[in-house]
């Protein structure tokens, strides 16, 4: 390569004088312009004018019912119906936080405060003047409780009862908040984990709160669907390893990860469902795949369920979305149970992710 009066031109090279001469940056802008509009497309196809974003609730289990009072179940799914917030999410908060309001002292050594341990700058809004890193700060109660202090100071406390105050130590008030803050952090949008994380910033919080949400909660009902697209592990969106490069859990070092990897809380055995209508190409086991379900959908797409400890379907079968293809497990190469999540489209493939507007 070589500089000619400002312009750099590689020796012999015609087709590069040629770009230049007929604008670079044109071509440049005009293949930009394309790329967008056909991701675009694709990603309205799959995502636009969807009417269920998120995992909702299903109907209690025996466990809950036995460990929930009865009283908090209607204030639980009034506020998920509001803020499309999982109730069994909201249960499962009440319960580590504070022991489904069984603890005598509802203000922790740290200063969080209520039935759902709220921060008090994070029950006000941090705009709100003093205060620590943590989001402790002495506020006088009428004004902590005021809706329209809480909407100056841009707070997520809500009046959940209706009686004109907004009050941490309300039971309603507290829930409601508590789903207000979830949906905020993405909860309603099925980022289940971001939102959970957001709310205590510890990686052992998600884990104990997804564990009880998941045992809260019946495995019927319980799915993300978007645009006739439906989550392929319906009682979980406890996702510990992503599309992309990672650390392999067997070697240690970098690795492409072909798919994403979904939790099952240790436990094997739970559906797995067809994330769309289609037709089983391979049911069987497949290598490091262990037993395997791959599921031929229209307009090219392709997914695959690996890890199954067993098959519900056979190769050849046509499948509807949702309808149960294997059972979660941890068989082939796998370091404990959970479901290998693979998209491709026309052979190549993509970030399931991406389908689900996660």
């Amino acid at each position: 390569m070589e500089a000619v009066e400002g312009k750099i031109v590689k020796k012999g090279g015609s087709l590069v004088a040629l770009l230049f001469k007929v604008g670079l940056p044109v071509l440049f802008i005009s293949l930009l312009l394309l790329f967008l509009l056909v991701t675009g497309f694709i990603y309205s196809f799959f995502s636009s004018e969807s009417e269920s974003r998120g995992m909702t609730g299903g109907d209690p289990t025996e466990l809950a019912l036995d460990m929930i009072p009865s009283e908090f179940f209607p204030i639980y799914q009034a506020a998920e119906k509001l803020y499309g917030v999982p109730w069994n999410l909201l249960a499962a908060h009440h319960k580590v936080e504070t022991d489904f309001s069984g603890i005598a002292d509802m203000t922790s050594y740290v200063g969080a405060i209520g039935h759902m341990q709220f921060m008090p700058l994070t029950w006000i809004g941090w705009n709100y003047p003093g205060g620590d890193r943590l989001g402790n700060a002495s506020i006088p109660k009428e004004i902590l409780t005021d809706p329209a202090m809480i909407q100056k100071y841009g707070g997520f406390g809500t009046d959940g009862n209706g009686d004109g105050i907004a009050d941490p130590y309300n039971l309603e008030d507290a829930i409601f908040s508590a789903a207000n803050y979830l949906a905020a952090n993405g909860a309603a949008d099925g980022n289940i984990e971001k939102a959970v994380f957001a709310y205590n910033h510890a990686d052992w919080y998600v884990t104990e709160i997804l564990d009880y949400a998941n045992t809260f909660a019946s495995m019927s009902n319980v799915a993300v669907s978007v645009d006739g697209l439906t989550w392929p592990v319906p009682f979980t969106q406890n996702i510990t390893s992503n599309f992309g490069m990672r650390i392999d859990p067997f070697t240690r070092s970098s690795d492409y990860h072909n798919g994403t990897d979904i939790a099952a809380g240790g436990i094997s055995g739970k559906p797995v469902v067809s994330m769309s209508d289609g037709k089983v190409s391979h049911s069987g086991y497949l290598g490091s795949y262990g037993n395997a379900v791959i599921v031929a959908h229209a307009n090219g797409y392709e997914s695959l369920y690996g890890h199954l400890s067993s098959l519900a379907v056979k190769t050849g079968q046509e499948v509807k979305a949702g309808q149960e293809v294997g059972k979660v497990g941890s068989t082939g190469r796998s370091s404990g149970p959970h479901l290998h999540f693979v998209v491709k489209i026309n052979g190549k493939e993509i970030d399931p992710m991406s389908l689900f507007n996660k």
